[in-house]
């Protein structure tokens, strides 16, 4: 990946997190992803990178050299 020019960031995939709370994200990903029959939900609106989150997670796990496993579980009429 290119070099940064904002300084701070965590870059990884497209994502570029300056915010702690991003970082704190990121951080709590790599932990998650230590673990080997971990089963992890993602939420959030569209548009947040829930996808690219659920990626870097499964490329950190020791299962990374398998396919990875998602299920896109779209909201109720309901909910709307």
């Amino acid at each position: 990946m290119a070099s940064s020019t904002i300084p701070g960031e965590v870059p990884f995939w497209g994502m570029i997190g300056v915010s702690q709370k991003m970082k704190e994200v990121l951080g709590l990903a790599e932990k998650v992803a230590q673990g080997s029959e971990t089963t992890v939900l993602i939420e959030g609106e569209t548009g947040t990178g829930k996808e690219l989150l659920a990626e870097y997670i499964h490329f950190l796990s020791p299962r990374s050299s398998f396919p990875s496993s998602r299920s896109i579980v779209a909201p109720s009429q309901g909910s709307l």
